[in-house]
């Protein structure tokens, strides 16, 4: 009989840019992205290099409150060995977000 994995979720709270780790085995099956200051943050983005775009490319979350889910680019979903995730934007703006990965381990 087949097993049956259950996603775990991996999140951090930002307010400028920074990083998560996604740990080693694992691959994202998807993102979503909370304001909870009420700011909007500009061109937001999630890359495997520092000031990169390949999981999330650019997009601007609104302020206020609500969940933005994005998928992760094609060919960014698994990276095999650990892997930090740079977390960027061009102006915060005061705002707070959390960012939180839905994630899978390959077996």
């Amino acid at each position: 009989m087949a097993e049956i994995r259950t996603p775990a979720t991996l999140q951090d709270d930002f307010t400028s840019n920074g990083t998560l780790t996604l740990p080693a085995g694992y691959y994202i099956l998807g993102i979503v992205f909370c304001e909870d200051a009420a700011q909007g943050v500009t061109d937001l983005k999630v890359g495997s290099t520092d000031g990169g775009e390949q999981v999330v490319t650019t997009f601007t979350l609104a302020g206020g409150g609500g969940y933005v889910p994005k998928a992760p680019n094609a060919g960014y979903q698994y990276f095999g060995a650990e892997q930090t995730l740079y977390v960027q934007a061009s102006n915060w703006n005061s705002a707070d977000i959390t960012v939180k990965l839905l994630i899978q381990k390959l077996s």
